[in-house]
């Protein structure tokens, strides 16, 4: 990582100023479609960020990268003295009383093999921007894909109904009633600083997010939202969490609204749209869309401030795009018939 990397502490990893570098996702992209029936491990992804050194000497400013959760499963390994990482239980993060009460019955983590052998996982396509060939756009069914996705970086399998209770638990529920985290961690977490990364967009543009620890906030999509009064209080739309999107689902908004205290999260199995009967362009807003209005939906019902989903206006000519689907089934790609509208779902717990 580089001559300074021995000054990088655990708050960090977890506050995403360790400076280390994340790691190559186009590359990591194309090694996971092209070895399909084959898991990238952790070291590789921290091989990946590696070879990049430190972006900055550590704490001198917030720069996200997966690689730090890696590291984080990693230092969970060593503390329970487990023999590999493969050992690792990440359940074991959820408190018993609230494991048991069957409030996370639909949450587990992925571990080495592909996709389609875990029952209850939903079918995710990923959209193959580069494989844009003679009027031809191609989506890739993950299923049939290592399910492994990063280990600790990106392998939880959740509902937008568990996703939701569980920030619904971590700011409502303490530690001594039960929940996750005191107070005093919680606040921690909550204790924001800038992030510079220019592919998240907030208040002030790209590169303009705010991170603190594990929790993310003004981040477009997920709780900066352009309001249809102007005046109205922006805070009362804010959601404190943590977005996800990886190569063929994602889940944003996700988190809790402070303001009228309840949790949300809408998770999505295609990062755009996948309608090809009418202009393709409009795909590529439709999940900003439909989160949108699903969340204006909510707020509504409390009499919050309301949200304007008006997509900007598309100037270029329609583009008429013939799609397919396709999947890595022992190494050979076979043609699949889905659906070619996004699913999404939606849970609120109040």
């Amino acid at each position: 990582m580089g001559e300074d990397a021995h000054l990088i502490r655990v708050r960090d990893l977890m506050g995403m100023t360790s400076g280390i570098a994340d790691y190559d996702d186009f590359f990591m992209e194309h090694f996971t479609f092209k070895f399909a029936g084959d898991d990238a491990g952790p070291f590789l992804y921290l091989k990946s960020a590696a070879r990049q050194g430190l972006t900055c000497r550590p704490r001198s400013k917030a720069v996200y990268s997966g690689a730090n959760y890696v590291l984080l499963g990693f230092l969970l390994v060593e503390v329970h003295q487990m023999w590999s990482w493969q050992d690792l239980d990440q359940l074991r993060a959820i408190p018993n009383n609230l494991m048991h009460s069957g409030r996370y019955s639909h949450t587990s983590f992925s571990r080495l093999g592909r996709c389609i052998q875990y029952s209850g996982f939903a079918h995710q396509y990923a959209w193959k921007s580069w494989e844009f060939e003679n009027n031809t756009q191609t989506f890739e069914d993950l299923a049939y894909t290592s399910c492994l996705n990063g280990w600790t970086m990106g392998n939880l399998a959740s509902s937008a109904v568990d996703l939701a209770t569980f920030f619904f638990d971590l700011f409502s529920l303490p530690k001594e009633k039960g929940g996750f985290l005191s107070h005093k961690s919680l606040t921690e977490m909550t204790t924001f600083k800038r992030l510079n990364d220019t592919w998240c967009e907030g208040p002030g543009g790209p590169g303009s997010c705010s991170y603190g620890m594990g929790i993310l906030t003004n981040q477009l999509g997920q709780d900066f939202w352009v309001l249809q009064d102007k005046s109205a209080d922006e805070s009362a739309v804010k959601v404190l969490g943590h977005p996800g999107e990886d190569w063929g689902s994602g889940c944003s908004p996700c988190g809790f609204n402070p303001k009228y205290g309840f949790g949300i999260c809408m998770a999505y199995t295609s990062v755009i749209g996948m309608n090809c009967s009418a202009d393709f362009q409009l795909n590529f807003g439709a999940v900003q869309e439909a989160t949108c209005l699903a969340y204006d939906a909510v707020l509504g019902l409390f009499g919050a401030p309301r949200l304007n989903c008006t997509n900007p206006t598309i100037a270029h000519p329609p583009q008429v795009v013939n799609c397919t689907w396709s999947r890595q089934d022992n190494n050979h790609s076979a043609f699949l018939l889905e659906t070619n509208l996004a699913d999404t779902e939606t849970a609120v717990i109040i």
